[in-house]
């Protein structure tokens, strides 16, 4: 902000550590007898003559500095410039009589009820401390919290305000001089409180801006984020909770946390609040004051500890995590906290808490913040009960002219607005072309940066009947679910149709922003239930990265139950339409290097969590344990057997010279055998220079993804094929894809199905020779058996029986582990499967050009420099020096240690170790906080139920479009400015925000800019991120650099292995 320092800004929680410089100037102190407070809070009534306790009180006045005040090296002026006056009330307690005792009073007033001072006692001189020997300090607290309420003879009542609370306390003097001169000298002081004020005033706005003075109020935003190994309250744990104090006044109580030393604040536990205050207020303060204390459900409740938060350091932070120790006779736990400058949205967002009470999301009538949002995205107009289903009407024929009558069906959900008679009824042809049109309302939904992807919802065929009475015209009702990065949303439902068909003015078509070109596109097709689970129909999972823009693509998929199991039975076939608009096609292709963030989505109820979950999972949770999903993971185990297959036909191509790259010369086209070309060049190169067997390894891998994409790039099936290197080259270098090609409807249709009946009967033939195999190894397992079975018997040990076991599941406890290992296993082949088949064209191409560049480097300087390193000597180096260190690794010394070197090694290896650890524990501790913070937030803001949306495919079974589907050039038509105008200023578009948030303490969702032509016209014509010039650049200093690093690394690493394995 404009009124802060622009110097650096120091780090505050090293200046949390740092104590203010201490001068000892002044101090009175009176021998007294003291009885229990006037207004205990234990309501305690003690004779005055029985209770009272020898005391000593003492008024102290010391010069201070902030600790801010202190320069880089941790020193100061010795001056009295930067410092201020601060008095102080005392009382102390006989050493003897503290020892052994419990910090209480004896009146329910316990030490930690007062607010002691941030710093301890530092006298400077000698005389005064000597005198004060055998005494020590019970109370602390300012002066200006001290008023004398009553005095009589030699006693005299004074009022300690603490907590917005005045606790009275009579003291008794020896004599009525003493009490006399401490009444007057505590007014005296009391007198020029003012003017000590100002200095501190002063003193803490050193160094900030003048422009800090116009601000007459400002608001603080806190965030209580938890404590570690707090002190146990109870027997062996704690309910903590906080309490927080500012200018003597309770300003915010979290909730407790039941039986957690090491708690955990989120906003259930009401952990975020304001403070207004005004800047002079701020800073005459001793600013933010915090209270640890276990709650008891019985009884009073135990303090643990208090911390404070100086008003520089309140005004000076800005979000980030500050630590702070706590104060408690065990000396200790650490409360962590964020504070900075509220601003306009903080206000709003705790405003909207306080109103709602609070967030329980346990409240049956509780809705997130967004509920607006989340209605318009996944309500579906339609859904009709059983009952009325069946007394609808819903078909009709119809008369026309002289010609037999027409078959016409109900349009539902509803006709159009704009003609609601002309289109209540239609027939099958009408049906299929109004379907077609452009849809007149678009949603448009999501974070993301890189481009949109339009995608409608045409018609579904060949659809089971979910629902029962389908006789009498109760048939499934269908609707589809839309999942793409952040965000859900549903389609108007079709009632009693098996072949729905969605219109134009209906709810449909939908603009998803793209955040990551990995993440896919999940669509589910849906039964509607009105009081059970909705059923699924199928599901199918889209990848985009295939996908090239300003291409319509009119997509017709089977559905599938689930993507994991073995033998699926489709349910029917669903259309979609979709394209692709990237605002820069080299941005969209270099993202794709960046690890894609965790994605979650969040909704209201768990109708709708089922809905999300299965169309992710599939209809089959395969994360229960079951035998079935066992077998179903062997099974996918086996199904890895066919690239074995794949991997003998690419042998026998390498080995036998098989012709495979076809090129065309003068019109004839020829089959080169590229494959084993290259092998030959580098195993002639190789055997001549052995010094490029590093370089070997890293070509074979870019070699295996080379072929690969020759591999899916000869499929005739179009829909099989991946996006070349060249063209993804293409991009890179000149910011944009080619041009792309359109594909016809059942193109190559004859081709496809020769080459699927190929691969076929390969697979077949594979499978009989493996089952021929089978039955060998199954005849010679039978001949062992009889082989045991004629020895059996040479064995005379007598046999002990075993008692009969009970279990429900005997074999869980084995398998169990093994479902799980199976689980992870599988997730990891699925991914590295999609990787190495291209699947996930875009990360693979960008993961080749690093490997192709260590090639260019490594062989760089094998063959320019000639260098190599020799790995028979190194290997015998490293042997002879494991036999010269007499047993001992090479890296431990092989002379011998003494016993105290030894110790001090071991010593430091345990510190160094100890270091490592804590830092992992506060690295974990962080990431803890971060996630839990995350989920309530999101449950706050977005609804209960959260589902985790993976971004990288993950499914067994990839979804492939039909031979019917095509792909067509766009072109959009011209249209009047008038009706420009209209679409950029939001007509007929929705825009509704994504769940992705970002910012510490209160988040806020990722804005995204609105399209601007969001019915299937061109979007406005953004600016590339960056200039071609400056993607050469880039793409040149990469080149260079790792050149450069080779040119010394190498001989580098070469001259250390040397001398680590060497002689």
């Amino acid at each position: 902000m404009s009124m802060r320092n622009s110097k650096k800004r120091p780090d505050l929680n090293k200046m949390m550590t740092m104590k203010g410089k201490e001068k000892f100037t002044d101090a009175r102190d009176w021998y007294v007898q003291t009885c229990p407070p006037n207004n205990s809070l234990k309501g305690t009534i003690v004779p005055e003559i029985m209770s009272y306790r020898r005391r000593r009180i003492s008024v102290e006045v010391y010069k201070k500095s902030n600790s801010f005040n202190i320069t880089n090296d941790g020193k100061d002026d010795d001056g009295d410039s930067g410092f201020y006056e601060a008095c102080y009330f005392i009382m102390m307690n006989k050493v003897s009589q503290q020892k052994g005792r419990n910090e209480e009073n004896g009146d329910g007033t316990s030490i930690s009820n007062f607010n002691r001072d941030e710093y301890s006692i530092c006298r400077q001189s000698s005389v005064m401390q000597s005198s004060f020997d055998g005494w020590e300090i019970r109370y602390k607290f300012p002066l200006k919290s001290i008023s004398i309420e009553n005095k009589k003879r030699n006693s005299a009542t004074f009022g300690f305000q603490h907590q917005g609370k005045v606790h009275q306390r009579k003291i008794k003097f020896d004599t009525e001089d003493e009490m006399k001169e401490c009444t007057q000298h505590i007014t005296d002081l009391l007198k020029e409180e003012t003017s000590r004020l100002n200095a501190k005033y002063e003193t803490s706005i050193e160094g900030l801006q003048k422009s800090v003075m116009s601000r007459e109020v400002i608001t603080f935003l806190v965030e209580i984020v938890g404590g570690i190994e707090l002190p146990a309250g109870d027997i062996k744990s704690s309910d903590p909770y906080v309490v927080c104090y500012y200018d003597g006044a309770k300003v915010h109580k979290t909730k407790h946390i039941s039986k957690d030393l090491n708690p955990i604040f989120t906003l259930k536990h009401k952990n975020l609040f304001l403070i207004d205050t005004a800047i002079e207020t701020l800073f005459k303060g001793d600013g933010l004051s915090l209270e640890v204390t276990d709650f008891d459900q019985m009884g009073k409740d135990d303090k643990l500890g208090t911390c404070n938060i100086p008003p520089r350091i309140m005004y000076e932070a800005t979000g980030e995590r500050l630590s702070l120790e706590l104060e408690n006779r065990e000396g200790k736990g650490t409360l962590h906290l964020r504070i900075r400058h509220a601003t306009e949205n903080d206000k709003k967002f705790i405003k909207t808490l306080e109103e709602q009470k609070g967030f329980t999301p346990k409240k049956k009538n509780f809705l997130p913040v967004m509920t607006e949002v989340l209605e318009k995205a996944n309500y579906s107009q339609g859904g009709k009960g059983s009952i009325t289903s069946m007394m609808a009407r819903n078909e009709k024929f119809e008369k026309s002219g002289m010609g037999p009558p027409v078959k016409k069906y109900r349009v539902r959900p509803g006709s159009d607005p704009k003609r609601p008679e002309e289109t209540e009824w239609l027939s099958e042809p009408q049906l299929c072309s109004e379907m077609t049109k452009e849809s007149n309302e678009w949603i448009d939904i999501g974070t993301g940066r890189l481009g949109r992807l339009f995608v409608e919802v045409i018609e579904a065929t060949d659809l089971p009947n979910m629902d029962s009475g389908g006789f009498a015209g109760n048939k499934t009702d269908s609707f589809c679910c839309l999942i793409y990065g952040d965000c859900s949303v549903k389609t108007d439902v079709i009632d009693d149709c098996l072949r729905p068909k969605w219109m134009p003015w209906t709810k449909r078509a939908f603009i998803f922003n793209i955040a990551h070109p990995s993440a896919e596109l999940f669509v589910g097709l849906f039964d509607y239930d009105k009081l059970d689970m909705h059923d699924l129909l199928g599901r199918i999972s889209i990848d985009i990265t295939n996908l090239e823009p300003d291409i319509i693509y009119d997509l017709t998929y089977k559905l599938y139950p689930s993507a994991n199991l073995n033998e699926r039975i489709d349910a029917g076939k669903l259309r979609l339409r979709l394209r692709v608009e990237i605002d820069d096609d080299r941005s969209f292709l270099l993202s794709s290097a960046e690890p894609p963030n965790t994605i979650y989505v969040n909704v209201q109820t768990k109708k709708d969590f089922d809905v999300i979950h299965k169309i992710i999972h599939g209809n089959v949770n395969m994360e229960k344990y079951s035998l079935k999903n066992v077998y179903t993971y062997i099974d996918e185990l086996y199904a890895y057997q066919n690239c074995i297959l794949y991997i003998k036909e690419a042998f026998i191509t390498l080995l036998f010279w098989r012709g495979h790259y076809a090129i065309d010369v003068m019109g004839h086209t020829y089959l080169l055998p590229l494959h084993s070309m290259v092998a030959f060049s580098w195993a002639i190169t190789v055997v001549e220079y052995p010094q490029l067997i590093p370089s070997l390894s890293f070509f074979m891998i870019a070699w295996l993804m080379f072929a690969t994409m020759m591999f899916r790039r000869t499929n005739p099936n179009r829909w099989h094929r991946c996006k070349s290197f060249l063209e993804m080259s293409n991009a890179l270098i000149y910011g944009r894809f080619p041009a792309p090609e359109k594909i016809a409807s059942c193109q190559n249709r004859d081709a496809v199905d020769a080459y699927e009946k190929m691969w076929m009967k390969k697979i077949e033939r594979e499978s009989i020779l493996a089952k021929e195999a089978e039955e060998v190894a199954e005849e010679v397992l039978e001949e062992e058996g009889q082989l045991a079975d004629a020895v059996d018997g040479s064995d005379i040990t007598t046999k002990r029986e075993n008692g009969a076991v009970v279990a429900v599941d005997p074999i869980r406890p084995f398998v169990e582990p093994i479902h799980v290992y199976l689980a992870v296993t599988l997730s990891l082949a699925s991914v590295l499967q999609k990787r190495y088949t291209l699947a996930g064209m875009l990360f693979v191409f960008l993961d080749n050009n690093g490997i192709i560049g260590v090639i260019i480097c490594l062989s760089f300087h094998s063959m320019v420099l000639h260098y190599s390193l020799d790995f028979e000597d190194c290997g015998m180096d490293f042997i002879w020096s494991m036999d010269d260190a007499g047993g001992y690794p090479f890296w431990v010394p092989m002379e011998n240690m003494s016993e105290e070197d030894r110790i001090e090694e071991k010593e430091k290896a345990r510190k160094m170790r100890k270091v490592v650890f804590k830092k992992q524990i506060e690295e974990a501790r962080t990431q803890k906080e971060k996630a839990k913070k995350l989920k309530q937030m999101k449950r706050y803001i977005f609804g209960k139920f959260i589902a985790k949306v993976p971004v990288l495919k993950e499914d067994r079974h990839w979804d492939v479009p039909l031979a019917e589907s095509s792909a067509t050039l766009y072109k959009p038509k011209p249209l009047p400015l008038a009706e420009v105008a209209m679409m950029e200023a939001g007509y007929h578009r929705v825009r509704l925000p994504g769940q992705q948030l970002e910012g510490d303490m209160i988040p806020v969702v990722q804005s995204t800019n609105t399209t601007e032509a969001p019915i299937g016209q061109a979007t406005k014509k953004h600016a590339k991120s960056e200039s071609d010039t400056a993607a050469y650049t880039k793409v040149g200093s990469v080149v260079v650099g790792a050149a450069i690093i080779t040119y010394f690394g190498v001989p580098l690493l070469a001259s250390l292995g040397a001398s680590v394995f060497g002689s």
